[in-house]
């Protein structure tokens, strides 16, 4: 199943130095930009945006397998076979928003943090998910996600090759 995935479902870069998951977290952070502005800009305001590329990077690394329930996680996977890469995507923006009262409720880094480490591993809500994952439609969709990798694939991949650190763009 691995194998299957790294090789038919993620995109071929996916894995190779990361640039792969830089790539799609850059994009991720676009369309949590984009289509959950209240959500970013309350952890642009109370500080979490650096830290929020750590926890979409842990997202996507381990295709959530780490950071949710196996339950949950999967179901992600069930529909990732079926679907493929853009679940990834859909999936991020599922569980910002099954947990956004959470998020949009707290006012510190540390209480942010416990959401993001505590309350995902505790998420069981199958139903919602597959809402979000199969019934609901979203604004982006694979175009949207290709022509993003495309542009911001060379610059990522010449910050690599160069020994830089690894950085998530906006």
């Amino acid at each position: 199943m691995f194998v299957q995935l790294i090789e038919s479902i993620l995109p071929l870069n996916f894995y190779s130095e990361l640039a792969g998951v830089i790539v799609d977290c850059s994009i991720l952070i676009k369309i949590i930009k984009i289509y959950l502005p209240k959500i970013y800009d309350h952890l642009v305001d109370i500080g979490f945006e650096l830290s929020l590329n750590n926890v979409l990077y842990k997202w996507f690394v381990s295709l959530y397998i780490q950071n949710l329930s196996l339950d949950l996680s999967l179901t992600i996977w069930d529909v990732l076979v079926l679907e493929g890469n853009i679940v990834m995507f859909k999936s991020a923006i599922a569980i910002l928003k099954i947990v956004k009262h959470k998020i949009l409720s707290v006012e510190n880094l540390e209480d942010l943090n416990d959401i993001f480490e505590d309350c995902t591993k505790h998420l069981n809500d199958n139903y919602t998910m597959l809402y979000y994952l199969i019934a609901r439609r979203f604004e982006f969709d694979n175009t949207y996600i290709m022509k993003n990798r495309i542009a911001l694939q060379p610059a990522i991949i010449e910050n690599i090759n160069k020994g830089n650190e690894y950085k998530i763009q906006e």
